[in-house]
């Protein structure tokens, strides 16, 4: 907080000047400017922005009770003290400059004494409130480091709908191609950090791919753990699994920064589009609000729909009648695993990497009761390896033959690296680079029969976890806190005079033919991921867009067809003009497309793609040209 007091003296009197610069001259560290023409005292004060205004009441063609109002009635000025340093004294003077906002009165003339202690009175409390509103400001910027408002541009060339990793990169890649461009972004939800991989996590949530293949940009991959280094030195090795919180803070910085060199400054919009149509300009978005905007160009980039919760089938009528917040349907909403008692139990569906965040955040809360995980396949993501080198080349050709002859060919490496002592991660990563490829060669029986077969294999190889993380469960299974079991939700039903339900589990697997195991709990939590089929979502817009015939889902679908460029393609095959898809609704086309390695590709492409089509590179933007 600055020391320094600023006071402006606003009197028609020349000797008035040199009287209140004597008093507060002789006191240090006051600075003093004299206006003697009111009507320039308010242009005088916006530009000096004093901690106190000193003035006269009678001036000659504007009396101080009107510049005082005028003081009020300004956004800049409503806040500073006041004095009135008059000759008038009588009570009616003293009672309108109070009435109209005046924060103190003085009689020509004080002791110095006096009016240099009122001065660094009233200095002080504005300087504190000054403080106060500095520091809300830059709370608020640490909490809303992009100026995600409520208000949108009512026209933009292009409409950016999703706030995450896809969203961002691909308006850093637009404003890098086209920096004259207008750009609206919308997120539905404001998180701490972008999209709720790195907004919704807490400090110790880790990244599954190393720090060093997590730079934004393709063309320097390294650039996250570069970043890592000039933050926190030594800290966190390239190899580390950094904490995902951290990666969100490097990303805001990046897309910042990014954007700024552009010079681009597109209008952040905390807001959801619900529906989107054709409109003679391009398109129109309804959100959410009721607001509607025009957009000559979209970039669709939202994640996968949440899964509906997987009690919904089960609990029948008493469903109903338990209460809601003892049912999580969404872990990441804000909120919504506060209150668990810390001795209940917590009954979590699922045990993949949602799972694994979910159990270790409650576990750093302090949370001491017994947790009892339940999936299909009662399986915990399998571990990264400390180091495996370079993974051994694989035939494309064989394994794009199927499923079957693929996983064959993988069974076969794991075999040829444990006879040199390697273990079986090399293989998985060796699939990855023609995961694509591959998956485009499969006709959409063998991908169907993946997916029904081999998919929870493949899943647990290749979306691993650090291994100390994978640690802990396992110390927490062999302590007896924690239950991993292969089944699913029987039934549920409120515990009658108490916050809990009983569950019911039916056990799967060997030897537990028509086995049910019982559970009081104080908590259900839905980490089952995102939803098998796009086409059942109850998202407004992708019905929207399903309705419409404006996207369409892939035959199995695992997401929305679109072209090597993220076209989004129609219900004819066509691709649709102006719309580009970006993220991980491309998996049915692409299968890998969630990590940041697959992400930033896309989004390069899809933004200097749709920058051409539109003819956005020199054009007059939507915002300057309406």
């Amino acid at each position: 907080m600055a020391s320094e007091d600023r006071v402006l003296l606003v009197d028609d009197q020349p000797m008035m000047g040199e009287v209140v610069n004597r008093m507060l001259g002789a006191a240090g560290g006051i600075v003093l400017r004299v206006v003697s023409r009111p009507q320039e005292a308010l242009a005088a004060a916006r530009e000096f922005t004093p901690t106190v205004i000193l003035q006269d009441i009678e001036m000659p063609g504007m009396n101080g009770f009107e510049l005082l109002d005028a003081y009020r009635a300004d956004a800049e000025l409503a806040e500073v003290p006041v004095i009135m340093l008059t000759s008038v004294e009588n009570a009616e003077a003293k009672a309108r400059a109070f009435e109209l906002g005046a924060t103190d009165y003085m009689v020509k003339f004080p002791e110095a004494i006096e009016m240099v202690a009122r001065v660094r009175r009233h200095s002080l409390v504005r300087r504190q409130a000054l403080a106060r509103v500095q520091r809300a400001a830059e709370a608020e910027r640490a909490r809303n480091p992009l100026g995600f408002g409520r208000e949108p541009l009512p026209q933009c060339d292009i409409a950016i709908i999703g706030g995450g990793f896809s969203g961002l990169m691909s308006a850093a890649q637009i404003a890098a191609a086209a920096p004259g461009a207008s750009l609206g972004v919308f997120e539905r939800r404001l998180r701490p950090g972008p999209g709720v991989a790195y907004g919704a996590c807490d400090g110790e949530h880790l990244l599954n791919v190393p720090a060093a293949r997590m730079g934004a940009f393709a063309e320097k991959p390294t650039a996250f753990h570069e970043w890592l280094e000039r933050e926190f030195p030594g800290r966190i090795g390239a190899s580390d699994f950094a904490p995902r919180a951290l990666f969100g803070r490097y990303l805001l910085e990046t897309v910042v920064g990014a954007l700024g060199a552009a010079g681009s400054r597109p209008r952040f919009v905390s807001d959801a589009v619900v529906h989107l149509e054709r409109h003679a300009f391009g398109f129109e978005l309804l959100l959410a609000s009721g607001r509607t905007v025009l957009a000559r160009g979209v970039v669709l980039a939202v994640g996968l729909p949440q899964a509906r919760a997987p009690w919904r089938g089960v609990g029948g009528d008493a469903l109903a009648t338990i209460p809601r917040k003892l049912l999580v349907d969404d872990p990441w909403e804000a909120g919504a695993l506060e209150g668990i008692p810390a001795d209940g139990t917590v009954v979590v569906v699922g045990s993949g990497l949602t799972a694994v965040d979910v159990v270790l955040g409650l576990r750093r809360r302090g949370h001491r009761g017994k947790l009892v995980l339940v999936s299909r396949n009662g399986r915990f993501p399998l571990p990264h390896a400390a180091a495996h080198g370079a993974p051994p080349a694989l035939d494309a050709a064989e394994l794009s033959r199927g499923p079957r002859e693929a996983f064959r060919l993988v069974r076969r490496t794991v075999r040829e690296l444990a006879a040199h002592d390697h273990d079986w991660h090399g293989a998985i990563d060796g699939v990855r680079p023609h995961a694509t490829k591959v998956w485009q060669a499969w006709s959409t029986e063998q991908r169907a029969y993946f997916l029904r077969r081999l998919r929870p294999y493949w899943e647990i190889h290749r979306h691993r976890v650090p291994p100390r993380l994978l640690a802990l469960l396992d110390a927490e299974r062999a302590a007896g806190t924690l239950d991993l079991i292969a089944g699913s939700i029987a039934s549920m039903a409120p515990v009658a005079g108490a916050e809990a339900i009983d569950v019911r589990i039916d056990v799967r697997g060997k030897g537990a033919r028509g086995a049910v195991q019982a559970h009081r709990a104080e908590r259900v939590v839905n980490c089952v991921g995102p939803v098998t089929s796009v086409t059942d979502t109850v998202d407004p817009l992708l019905g929207s867009l399903f309705r419409s015939g404006m996207a369409v889902g892939d035959a199995l679908g695992l997401g929305l067809r679109s072209d090597a460029e993220g076209r989004l393609l129609d219900a004819q095959g066509a691709p649709q003009q102006g719309m580009r898809l970006v993220g991980a609704l491309r998996r049915g086309e692409l299968w890998e497309s969630t990590a940041v390695p697959e992400l930033r590709v896309q989004a390069a492409v899809a933004a200097g793609s749709l920058v051409r089509e539109l003819n956005l590179l020199g054009a007059a933007t939507a915002a300057t040209s309406a």
